[in-house]
């Protein structure tokens, strides 16, 4: 049996800033080199394309040997993004409970209500480039919402740099938000924008294939490097 000391949401309130992990594909090597390389929390998927990766995740049935090596090897919480338009079934919700899954990250306007009222799962719910910021405190304020995911950017600006406007658009968020916000590697992220981050009151960041690449000595190197900035 595994040991893990916190789960995320844990992690978050006792001031520590989590560095996330979202796997390019479900496979037990990637998730054991983000955890060598410093990760604090691993994200697994089921049910969707992975545009970062080029990645096709399965059902849970065709997924579900893979997350399980992943839960009962690694000593940090795993998360999971349950799909996009064809999202996780009940059921399914109920085999992650099971498993072990800590988190589930989703996009809100994906996000079934029955994953609301079904699940012991922390909800981390992702907000797109669409939101608007007095929804802000109605969406954070409901208690079945843990976590949130400041997953804003244009498609056209996935890769590019970290710039002031970015920043602001975060600081807007973080402080509207009653929940912890989080942010993704949409943008090129640079281990140094991680103290930028903090500063604008960004509770955690979600590494992806967009910085972190695809084998595990890249995602091992690249957390490391993450890793190593913060206090």
């Amino acid at each position: 049996m595994r040991s893990i000391r916190h789960d995320l949401l844990g992690l978050i309130n006792s001031d520590v800033f989590p560095l996330v992990v979202s796997l390019p594909a479900n496979r037990l090597e990637l998730a054991q080199a983000a955890v060598d390389g410093g990760a604090d929390a691993i994200k697994v998927h089921i049910r969707l394309g992975h545009r970062a990766s080029g990645h096709h995740f399965g059902t849970l049935a065709e997924e579900i040997e893979t997350i399980k090596a992943i839960i009962e090897t690694v000593t940090v919480p795993v998360g999971i993004v349950p799909g996009a338009e064809d999202p996780a079934t009940p059921r399914e919700i109920a085999g992650l409970e099971e498993l072990g899954i800590d988190f589930l990250d989703m996009y809100w306007h994906h996000l079934p209500t029955y994953m609301l009222n079904r699940t012991k799962l922390k909800i981390a719910a992702a907000i797109d480039g669409n939101f608007q910021y007095e929804e802000l405190p109605v969406l954070t304020r409901r208690q079945d919402v843990a976590m949130l995911e400041a997953s804003i950017m244009d498609k056209t600006e996935y890769g590019h740099p970290l710039n002031l406007r970015d920043l602001v658009k975060y600081e807007l968020i973080a402080t509207g938000s009653f929940k912890p916000v989080l942010v993704p590697t949409q943008k090129r992220l640079l281990p140094s924008d991680l103290l930028l981050l903090r500063e604008v009151g960004i509770k955690g960041v979600i590494l992806g294939a967009v910085v972190t690449g695809k084998e595990p000595q890249t995602i091992r190197e690249t957390v490391r490097k993450f890793k190593d900035v913060l206090p």
